[in-house]
């Protein structure tokens, strides 16, 4: 079978692309003297009787000598092949071995019959094909204008055209197709410039900087339409199929009065930028915002490599996106649509400073991304995973930047419900509470989870509970190399009982005063110290629970670094995503992070504790700060919470209390109670952690859990906080 070539091609968008690449052949022998080059564009655009008829009257009619005859044979047998597929290329394949082996005697002959040929029928006008002066009256384009996108489409896609512009000199090329679009060079540049139409309007794409006419680029689009004949297809090429979205905004995690802000900027004809990490739900929130306000989003295709023909552009690059965007903004109604870039990080994260290069290290110049952005006067979403590396001058030119909260406990676990359509079945509705609880699953998250649970359920030969399977999915997703989607959450120990906290301040009473505080949207800033083993921050999972709310814990080697200002950034995110989630920020071994800025002895110690400062003062969330030493404290941070509370040794009372609690089939004696009462005072830690130690002993006979408890108190280390 033989395979359609690129001439083939352009004769079925019709003789006008032959009469425009005859008139391009015509031009350049002005500026080229490559024999070879310049042959093969002439045979690939005269016809292949012309061409036979030339070879027939200049070669085959001269009797040759016998060094020629081989050749001339070739030839004749190309002329009879080239009849029946009407192809000039096979002609064009044995000429050039012909004049090779003739050592180029009959070459200048030829070359100068095919100038005569194409001569014939050139009127000095530029030939602009119909689709192309089509696409001119849509966008409102300069005959100039469509000048420069008819050559540019051919350098993209005719083949031997590309390879020869490709490879000269930033001064040979700027002069060359300037000459082609029958241009100056300065008029050319100024055409092609970042303020004028065709890069407005996203139609070509022009770094300057680079040494190739290769980055002056057509819309993967618009080649992909001009190619289909068919100015509609850059629609189609653009955008994802339209959908309708899944959940309303007030399903998700974000402030009403965010929310509200929200949807002012884009009802006004804003950008807006949506920043969080991946799988949390912020293209499906785009979806949702759009329809609440009455608008149709159309989402931008990632991947535009699929729009052209040519072998160099297999790859999708920035610039195919970026001249995607434009177009698409040009394209969309104003009034009823809402324009959506999802994946946006590589756009807005490689814009690079002066000495960048479009096209090399796919980065380009932070102009190009500045204009881009003001050059969008319709309402757009922009997505990404984070803003860090973002220039600070894109960001500006967003009207709302917003970061997108994790989905909190409410909101996961009516994503759940309506993932599992579990209705009111009373068992899934627990497993769905359950898992709500333990696990910071985001939306992609829940649907991947069971999508494969329900598969392994119908694919086994087993019977296996739904429940116990997603326990499974869950147990195991959470440790592997996408845990940061199954997130496990901190819980409180199973053995935990709040009675058995030897707290100053009654704990339903602690409870009773954040809940207030709560609903009147005043902060809480609570300081739990003590001796270590008190339950300080088993008690501060308890009370997120018993709230309603997740927790946040963060330990001194979560937020510190050893790189100068990494750890007040730190500090700064723990608080900012504690108040975003709503959840109860929790700081562990807090002595270690609020020490007194009077014995600091380094810069940095004065820094982070002074960002410490000012992020307790200005936290609007529940805040709970545990120390082992209150002593150490920085007299104005601890000023700044509303209530300390200490956990101390056990009461008397509550010793036989815990005993029974954590040992229920161990009888205790009077003497145990006695031995126990003589030993260091006991921390519930000392009792919880002889429980985990002798656990799996049959039988436990009582003179050794008391023994363990004892020996757990005298060893212990007073320097390390223990939770249990």
């Amino acid at each position: 079978m033989r395979i359609k070539s690129r001439r083939s091609i352009f004769e079925e968008l019709g003789q006008e692309w032959t009469m425009l690449k005859r008139f391009i052949a015509n031009r350049i022998e002005i500026f080229s003297k490559d024999y070879d080059n310049n042959l093969e564009i002439y045979c690939n655009v005269v016809s292949y009787k012309d061409l036979s008829q030339i070879i027939q009257d200049n070669i085959l009619c001269i009797t040759p000598d016998d060094s020629e005859k081989r050749g001339v044979s070739g030839l004749a047998e190309s002329l009879e092949e080239a009849e029946r597929y009407s192809d000039t290329d096979i002609i064009y394949n044995e000429l050039r071995d012909f004049n090779r082996h003739t050592n180029n005697t009959y070459k200048w002959l030829i070359l100068n019959k095919l100038q005569k040929i194409l001569r014939k029928d050139q009127n000095g006008k530029f030939p602009i094909p119909q689709i192309v002066f089509t696409l001119g009256e849509k966008y409102s384009l300069s005959n100039e204008e469509l000048q420069i996108i008819s050559i540019h489409f051919l350098t993209e896609e005719w083949n031997i055209f590309h390879q020869k512009m490709r490879s000269e000199s930033i001064s040979e090329s700027l002069k060359n197709i300037s000459s082609l679009c029958c241009l100056t060079t300065n008029r050319y540049a100024e055409l092609i410039g970042i303020n004028n139409n065709l890069q407005k309007k996203g139609l070509i794409h022009y770094q300057s900087r680079f040494n190739s006419s290769g980055t002056i680029e057509l819309n993967p689009s618009l080649i992909f339409a001009i190619n289909s004949n068919d100015l509609n297809l850059m629609n189609s090429g653009l955008f994802r199929e339209e959908r309708k979205a899944i959940y309303t905004p007030d399903k998700f995690s974000i402030p009403k009065v965010e929310l509200e802000f929200l949807k002012n900027t884009l009802k006004s004809g804003g950008s807006v930028l949506l920043s969080g990490e991946s799988g949390i739900g912020k293209t499906e929130f785009a979806y949702s915002i759009a329809e609440h306000i009455n608008l149709f989003i159309k989402e931008v295709l990632t991947d535009s490599s699929l729009f052209s023909n040519n072998s160099m552009r297999s790859k999708s690059t920035l610039a195919d996106r970026m001249l995607m965007i434009r177009t698409a903004s040009n394209i969309i109604q104003n009034k009823k649509e809402i324009l959506l870039i999802d994946e946006a990080d590589a756009i807005l994260q490689s814009a690079s400073g002066f000495f960048g290069f479009s096209g090399n290290d796919g980065s380009y110049d932070k102009g190009e991304l500045n204009s881009l952005l003001e050059d969008i006067e319709i309402p757009a979403i922009w997505i990404t995973n984070s803003i860090e590396k973002i220039p600070a001058s894109a960001l500006r030119r967003f009207a709302y930047v917003y970061e997108f909260p994790h989905p909190d406990m409410k909101v996961r676990n009516r994503m759940l419900k309506e993932i599992l359509n579990i209705g009111n079945n009373e068992n899934l509705n627990d497993l769905v509470d359950s898992i709500s609880r333990r696990y910071d699953l985001t939306p992609s998250a829940m649907e991947r989870m069971v999508d494969v649970v329900n598969s392994v359920i119908t694919n086994s030969t087993e019977n296996k509970s739904f429940s116990d399977t997603v326990e499974k999915y869950l147990e195991t997703a959470s440790r592997g190399s996408l845990r940061h989607d199954f997130r496990k959450l901190p819980a409180v120990s199973k053995s935990f009982n709040p009675e058995l906290s030897s707290a100053s301040i009654p704990l339903n009473e602690i409870i009773e005063r954040i809940q207030k505080r709560t609903e009147l949207n005043k902060p809480s800033r609570l300081l739990f110290e003590g001796q270590p083993g008190g339950g300080k921050t088993q008690f501060s999972l308890y009370l997120a629970s018993a709230i309603g709310k997740e927790a946040i814990i963060k330990k001194p080697s979560d937020l510190l670094s050893k790189w100068v200002g990494e750890a007040e950034q730190n500090i700064n995110a723990m608080f900012r995503n504690a108040e975003l989630s709503g959840a109860v920020l929790i700081i562990d071994e807090a002595d270690a992070l609020l020490a007194d800025r009077g014995m600091a002895q380094r810069s940095w110690e004065l820094s982070q504790a002074s960002e410490f400062l000012q992020g307790i003062q200005d936290f609007k969330g529940i805040l709970i700060a545990c120390t082992n030493r209150i002593g150490s404290l920085d007299p104005a941070i601890r000023r700044r919470f509303h209530q300390k509370v200490t956990f101390g040794t056990l009461e008397t009372g509550m010793i036989y209390k815990a005993l029974k609690h954590l040992f229920p089939d161990t009888d205790f004696s009077e003497d145990d109670l006695k031995k126990i009462n003589t030993a260091p005072p006991l921390m519930m830690s000392d009792i919880a952690n002889a429980s985990e130690i002798l656990d799996t002993e049959e039988n436990l006979e009582s003179s050794v859990v008391v023994n363990e408890i004892i020996e757990n108190a005298k060893n212990r280390d007073m320097s390390k906080a223990i939770g249990f």
